[in-house]
């Protein structure tokens, strides 16, 4: 089974965490500003927070797509299939949730944000 995962690593070491990845058998390889996107199968994830030197760890991807309000992001959560990965047996096990919010550039006339009151 092939899933997409994210490798953050410090900025400027991108392209070398893509050749470290590329080696260890990644493919679909996306280099963006702080890590490396790439997809495989669990055994890479492993075999990657392993023997990395640049990955500060592996990010498993369980959702992508759009949204706009707080409560199309709990709809998505609320909908994946948390029965599929976690039992009320399985005890010990944490949850973290790390959105990432891209923001366009204003040199390209997106509207920014105004300041926070």
């Amino acid at each position: 089974m092939t899933v997409t995962f994210f490798a953050p690593c410090p900025r400027g070491l991108e392209a070398l965490l893509q050749d470290e990845l590329e080696q260890l058998g990644a493919q679909a390889v996306v280099v963006t500003p702080g890590g490396v996107e790439f997809s495989g199968p669990f055994e890479l994830c492993y075999k990657a927070n392993l023997e990395s030197r640049i990955a500060s760890r592996v990010l498993w991807r369980v959702f992508h797509g759009r949204y706009r309000s707080e409560q199309d992001l709990y709809r998505a959560a609320y909908d994946l299939p948390w029965p599929d990965w976690f039992s009320p047996q399985d005890q010990g096990r944490s949850l973290r949730s790390i959105p990432r919010v891209h923001r366009l550039p204003p040199e390209r006339g997106y509207p920014q944000a105004g300041p926070a009151h």
